[in-house]
């Protein structure tokens, strides 16, 4: 297939060519997996977008064969054939969408890195890829939750605390021990206990609705 793409691709009928690339590249990719010869069908396709002029295309395909090239030379795998080819294209694609020169830098770090022989076969570190709207999005959300206020709740419960205190439950003033008293001062703080911990679950529940 990817010689028929090449075939239409030199009569300039890249509609066509486009379509046996792309199945090509699908092909290789479901078989072969991360090999040089998936990296070479992914940037035909992305190159063919680049004749239609169709950048957008273009880039995320080129960027694909990026990362597969890297994927191989940290696994300790040769690159592909248009290792080469593929640093000129993505550049070009960059300055012809305009692209920030930090993105172009990036780009450039990126290709440094995937030839450097400190990296051959050693594992990419983790890293955070997450991007910044994403996080902030999600602290956004965060600031939705209404706070929960502890001591809002616990003097909300005075009646309860002040019973507590109370001398009616100072078994010291009469100096006699009452078993019973105990348990209730015990059930009691047990009540204040549940009654905070169910407030708090309302209204955390509430706020995440």
């Amino acid at each position: 297939m990817k010689n028929v793409a090449t075939t239409y691709r030199r009569m300039h009928r890249f509609e066509d060519a486009l379509v046996y690339a792309t199945a090509a590249m699908n092909g290789r990719k479901e078989i072969l997996g991360d090999t040089p010869y998936t990296a070479r069908s992914v940037y035909m396709v992305g190159t063919i977008y680049l004749e239609m002029e169709r950048l957008t295309e273009s880039r995320k395909y080129l960027v694909e064969a990026l990362e597969l090239e890297e994927r191989l030379w940290r696994s300790g795998k040769p690159h592909s054939y248009d290792w080469g080819h593929l640093k000129t294209r993505l550049e070009e694609v960059a300055l012809l969408l305009d692209l920030p020169d930090t993105v172009i830098y990036s780009y450039k770090r990126r290709f440094e890195a995937a030839e450097d022989k400190k990296n051959f076969g050693k594992p990419a570190p983790r890293k955070d890829f997450r991007d910044k709207n994403e996080s902030s999005s999600e602290s956004s959300d965060d600031d939705d939750i209404p706070s929960v206020d502890i001591s809002e709740l616990v003097h909300s419960n005075d009646d309860l605390t002040s019973l507590l205190c109370s001398k009616h439950w100072d078994v010291t003033e009469t100096g006699v021990f009452d078993p019973t008293q105990y348990i209730m001062i015990g059930s009691y703080c047990w009540l204040v206990v549940i009654a905070i911990g169910v407030a708090m679950y309302y209204m955390l529940y509430s706020g995440s609705q």
